[in-house]
Parts: structure tokens; C-alpha cells; sequence
């Protein structure tokens, strides 16, 4: 039976098999052997490769609600449950101080 490999890094998982190549619009191709360096900036247009993951909080702590809302509504459509949580929790604390934050983490 052959494993497959899970690509990933703190915030992001890679939703394609290992291998695969992102085409972009000017003709660059990345290999995705690796998180890329911009998957934020690509995430954030839709790309539908990879998701959030938990822990990836940080990366959206300045991010405004109405920020937060367009991500949203871009990403839903692909259907990522997951990532929608985080989401919504990320856009429930948005107006909160940072002790009265709750997290997508369950305690230890």
C-alpha cells in the first residue's frame, strides 16, 4: 500500500498529491514539493490547493472583519469545513482582547 506524503508547514496543508504543479496566469510553474513561500498571497486569491490549518491564528491577528468576511466568502466554496471554522472563529474575536479570544484548539 503506498502512503501518502502530507505537505505542509505551520498554517497551511497541501490538498494535492505531493508532485503536483500550480500553473499561474503568467506562465510560472511551481512544483509543489514543499509549501511555497506565497501560499498566503495564493490561498487568499482562492487557490483551492491548500487549506488552514490549526495553529495558524497568528497569520491573521491584524486582519479586519471586513477582511476576514471576503476571505470567507472566497473560500467557502470549496468546501474545506475545517478551514471554515477557523474562519469564523478568527471573525468572531476579531473585536476582542487578546485574553478573551477563544481558539479552535480544544485544552490539553
Amino acid at each position: 500500500m503506498k502512503v501518502k506524503k502530507i505537505i505542509q508547514n505551520d498554517s497551511f496543508v497541501l490538498k494535492l498529491p505531493a508532485g503536483s504543479v500550480i500553473h499561474l496566469k503568467d506562465g510560472t510553474q511551481i512544483p509543489l514539493n514543499e509549501i511555497p513561500k506565497d501560499a498566503q498571497e495564493l490561498w487568499e486569491s482562492g487557490y483551492y490547493g491548500f487549506a488552514l490549518k490549526k495553529g495558524c491564528e497568528p497569520l491573521f491577528e491584524h486582519y479586519t472583519k471586513a477582511r476576514l468576511q471576503k476571505l470567507i466568502d472566497i473560500r467557502k466554496p470549496l468546501g474545506y469545513d475545517d478551514e471554515m471554522k477557523i474562519l469564523n472563529t478568527l471573525l468572531k474575536n476579531v473585536d476582542k482582547p487578546a485574553k478573551e479570544k477563544t481558539t479552535t484548539e480544544k485544552p490539553v
